[in-house]
C-alpha cells in the first residue's frame, strides 16, 4: 500500500510541476506575442503617421513619441 501511495504522490507532484512549466512558458509567449503585437502596430503607425494624425485628431507629435517607442514599452 505504501508504494502504491508513494508513486501516486510522485505522480501528482510531476504533473503539478509540469503545470508549472507550461504556465511560465505561455506566459513567456503570451509576453512574446503581445511585443510582437506592439513592433506591428508601431510600424504601422510610423508608415501612415498623417493619415492617422488626420483621421483621429491626435497631435501627429504625440503619435510619433508612440510609434519610436520601443516594443517592450507599453
Amino acid at each position: 500500500m505504501a508504494y502504491v501511495t508513494h508513486n501516486y504522490d510522485v505522480a501528482v507532484g510531476s504533473q503539478g510541476e509540469r503545470g508549472g512549466l507550461v504556465r511560465v512558458f505561455t506566459r513567456i509567449g503570451k509576453a512574446f506575442a503581445r511585443a510582437r503585437q506592439r513592433a506591428a502596430e508601431r510600424e504601422y503607425l510610423q508608415g501612415n503617421l498623417h493619415a492617422v494624425a488626420r483621421d483621429t485628431g491626435i497631435d501627429p507629435a504625440t503619435l510619433s513619441r508612440e510609434a519610436n517607442k520601443s516594443f517592450w514599452r507599453k
